[in-house]
């Protein structure tokens, strides 16, 4: 579940709201997926607007061109990678993020 927002090798990636780096890395399950490049590492704390890496077309993006694969775990779960419910970000994006 997600969205898949499309750009050019390279671009930069920026956080979409304050948080905490749970994982940063390439593995099955992501909130930024396919970066080329990852400019933070685990435990960060990163500001909206940051930039955390840049666009790329890893894992099954070879195939499909450069784009962001994003979602979002729901409030007061931990992280993607504990197998809670992935969503898609659509909603955070229009409304924005309130915390």
């Amino acid at each position: 579940m997600g969205i898949d927002l499309p750009g050019t090798l390279g671009d930069p990636v920026r956080a979409a709201a304050d948080g905490v780096v749970e994982f940063a890395g390439h593995a099955g399950d992501y909130g930024y997926g396919h970066l080329h490049t990852i400019i933070v590492p685990n435990g960060s704390a990163v500001r909206a607007d940051q930039s955390i890496g840049t666009m790329g077309n890893t894992g099954n993006a070879q195939h499909t061109g450069t784009h962001l694969h994003f979602e979002v775990a729901p409030p007061g779960s931990s992280t993607l990678r504990r197998g809670y419910r992935r969503s898609d970000p659509t909603h955070w994006i229009v409304t924005g993020v309130h915390q």
